[in-house]
């Protein structure tokens, strides 16, 4: 089965682009282009796509606007070139939020965590059925070593469920949370002490004032430039570390051996101090 998509977009190099993109995935057929809100809206109508891709700033209702008055059986791609509206837009449940210029490999990504989100949508939908439904307090009463095996994520009326051995890292971000999952992103209003609580201390270190990492989902960890270090976890992003945070990092980096690349074994076996700060005065 394709997968229906709508652009959405006031200018025609980008309308050009993403159709040029989009083509080459064999499973989705562009049904429509819009250059405005009201006429974006006009084709949801008449054309039911399963996806759109959304810019923002957009005549005639932004793209805010359009995403609100979809059917709940649409999913949004935004496209856009301004990054001031990421949290909006993950509050609104998009699947994703692509800033311009996007490129083809960004774009299969977005697209398999649609594909991915679907899944678990059909999953959830199936349990709904065949279960009976549980207090929500219930199903979030914290077990008796006060962690949290699985964490619940809500989105309107739709419950995931992930499982916090799956959480790679959670980015502090103003009042919001980002947490990185093996298949999915959560953007969720709360602070680090409050996620901490939750997560099991042995996996889970704190390696900067706003990144907490899960060890088991650490690639590499290696020197900077400027001698500070830097981890690189398995979904390829990379985080800084504070210079006061490196002891208990390592401490835990070397219980399951992962290498420190340009250091010595012997830096994370007997030093938990980095090397002199290259920086000149």
């Amino acid at each position: 089965m394709k997968l229906k998509a709508l652009i959405v977009d006031d200018e025609d190099p980008a309308r050009d682009k993403l159709r040029s993109l989009l083509s080459s995935i064999p499973d989705v057929r562009i049904v429509g282009e819009a250059a405005d809100g009201r006429a974006a809206l006009e084709l949801v109508e008449k054309c039911r796509p399963d996806i759109l891709f959304l810019d923002i700033q957009i005549p005639n209702l932004n793209g805010m606007e359009v995403s609100r008055r979809l059917p709940r059986s649409a999913k949004v791609i935004f496209t856009t070139a301004h990054a001031q509206y990421a949290v909006d837009a993950f509050e609104a449940g998009s699947v994703d939020y692509l800033l311009k210029p996007w490129s083809r490999d960004r774009l299969l990504l977005a697209m398999d965590r649609l594909r991915q989100q679907w899944n678990q949508e059909r999953s959830a939908s199936f349990l709904k059925q065949s279960l009976p439904a549980l207090p929500l307090e219930a199903v979030l009463e914290p077990a008796s070593d006060s962690t949290r095996e699985k964490l619940i994520f809500r989105s309107g009326e739709r419950l995931s469920i992930e499982a916090t051995a799956n959480i790679m890292w959670v980015s502090a971000e103003g009042n919001y949370l980002s947490i990185r999952a093996l298949t999915q992103r959560y953007f969720v209003r709360g602070t680090m002490e409050r996620i901490r609580a939750e997560l099991d201390p042995k996996l889970f270190v704190r390696v900067h004032r706003s990144s907490l990492i899960n060890v088991n989902h650490v690639r590499t960890v290696s020197p900077s430039e400027r001698g500070a270090l830097e981890v690189l976890m398995d979904d390829g992003t990379q985080l800084k570390i504070s210079r006061a945070r490196v002891p208990a990092l390592l401490a835990a980096l070397r219980k399951l051996r992962i290498p420190v690349l340009g250091l010595p074994d012997t830096v994370i076996c007997e030093r938990s101090e980095l090397t002199p700060d290259r920086r000149k005065s």
